[in-house]
């Protein structure tokens, strides 16, 4: 079993996730800031891979992050236009 020890004071709690890979039920660990609404750590209960993050700091994002360059032009694609 893994253990996670936030360094600030959230309160952190663990679950456990199932899914459907497939026809494959696999189990996950979730631990859960409560206060940040984020998960700070992910980790698949047999132990094939984990995702920590540290330092997280959530903050608002400015609208310009997401408006297309200014000459932006989509690439068509063999089939038709991108995104087809």
């Amino acid at each position: 079993m893994w253990r996670i020890e936030p360094t600030d004071r959230s309160s952190v709690e663990v679950t456990k996730v199932t899914v459907l890979e497939g026809d494959v039920e696999v189990a996950y660990y979730q631990w859960w800031a409560d206060d940040r609404q984020f998960p700070l750590r992910v980790a698949r209960k047999d132990g094939a891979w984990v995702v920590q993050y540290k330092n997280v700091r959530l903050r608002p994002l400015s609208p310009r992050l997401f408006e297309l360059p200014l000459h932006y032009r989509p690439v068509e694609t063999a089939g038709g236009q991108a995104g087809d």
